[in-house]
């Protein structure tokens, strides 16, 4: 890589050109298991245990080396980065059903810890080794648990359906950042509420109407402090205060099921304090992070086809098309976008 920078007249000020290499290793362990236990009196009677387990570790090297210099003094340098995310789940749910009526219940468990252990060492010409940077290096320990209760209650009555249901979480976030001795403790506490209603028709088909919240929490990548200088010009990180965005959705779906399967959706989302990546031009290096700004809505179409061309071969067509409107401030300044998104994507199972 090749950077030159010159005056309004041409004349060189600075180059300098840089060769970087690297490596990242990744992998990852997931594990889990259920108990099911049923009752002779109602066998819809269910009490359900989870439990699931992953670790997913992973190691970055970076080397940058920069040569055939000009009035450029940022030295060659290794960064390397020891990160990973462990998670373990625990869940009870109980559902009771009765002649008209179906109320479920249960408990939840979230503990994740994120971790990052990261380090950059300079290169010193004078004596040709690399030396420790003290001040880009830091080890973070990112503790998160939430745990949640719910309760819902499913109406069903000739062709119609109301369920609706209330959900608690505490979210309680503890990191620590190692090497600079400082914490970051934070709660937070949400009520989700959700209710759909649905409506059947003739020949399989149905109407489904639905409100609910949806929490959104920053994970490691966009929390993680470890400074990336890979690119000496284009600098990132991630910002441990980012804090939980909830989004608010109404749906209304219409489904028909005969042969094969047809999903036809109209939706719109809303979120307030959305966590948006923003960049910054300071001289000539961009610097890029994540902060909670800005509101952030959405308003699409879905659709759905699985069909089974024979016994054997299967083909699905998802895609979705909408209309993204979102606005922020950053620096005591009004930003604002819009435009539209799309996606498909099909595949045929034999």
């Amino acid at each position: 890589q090749l950077s030159n920078e010159y005056d309004n007249i041409g004349t060189l000020l600075q180059r300098f050109r840089i060769n970087n290499s690297g490596s990242n290793f990744n992998h990852g362990l997931d594990f889990g298991f259920n108990y099911q236990l049923g009752f002779k009196n109602n066998k819809q009677r269910l009490l359900t245990f989870s439990y699931r387990y992953s670790n997913n570790p992973g190691d970055n090297l970076t080397n940058v080396n920069i040569f055939d210099r000009l009035n450029y003094g940022l030295p060659s340098y290794i960064q390397q980065n020891n990160s990973g995310t462990r998670e373990q789940t625990i869940q009870a749910d109980y559902v009771h059903p009765l002649k008209d009526l179906t109320i479920e219940g249960g408990l939840k468990g979230i503990l994740r810890k994120n971790t990052s252990d990261f380090e950059t060492s300079d290169f010193d010409e004078t004596t040709g080794t690399y030396i420790n940077d003290p001040s880009s290096a830091n080890n973070f320990v990112y503790d998160q648990n939430v745990y949640s209760l719910y309760n819902t209650y499913q109406y069903n009555k000739n062709d119609w359906g109301i369920k609706a249901g209330m959900r608690a979480e505490g979210t309680f976030i503890n990191a620590h950042f190692i090497s600079q001795a400082s914490n970051l403790d934070r709660d937070y506490f949400n009520f989700v509420p959700s209710v759909s209603v649905q409506h059947k028709l003739k020949n399989n088909a149905s109407l489904t109407f639905g409100f609910t919240n949806r929490i959104q929490r920053p994970d490691i990548w966009t929390l993680n402090p470890f400074i990336d200088k890979s690119n000496p010009k284009f600098i990132s990180t991630g910002n441990p205060n980012l804090v939980p965005v909830l989004s608010h959705s109404l749906e209304f779906n219409f489904s028909k099921y005969s042969k094969g399967g047809f999903n036809l959706g109209l939706s719109y989302n809303f979120s307030n304090n959305t966590i948006q990546r923003v960049t910054q031009l300071k001289d000539t290096v961009t610097f890029s992070t994540y902060q909670n700004l800005g509101s952030n809505k959405n308003l699409g179409l879905n659709g759905s086809i699985n069909y089974p061309i024979t016994k054997k071969i299967n083909f699905n067509l998802n895609a979705r098309l909408s209309q993204v409107w979102i606005r922020g401030y950053f620096n005591n300044q009004l930003y604002s976008n819009s435009g539209v998104v799309g996606y498909a994507f099909s595949y045929i199972g034999y």
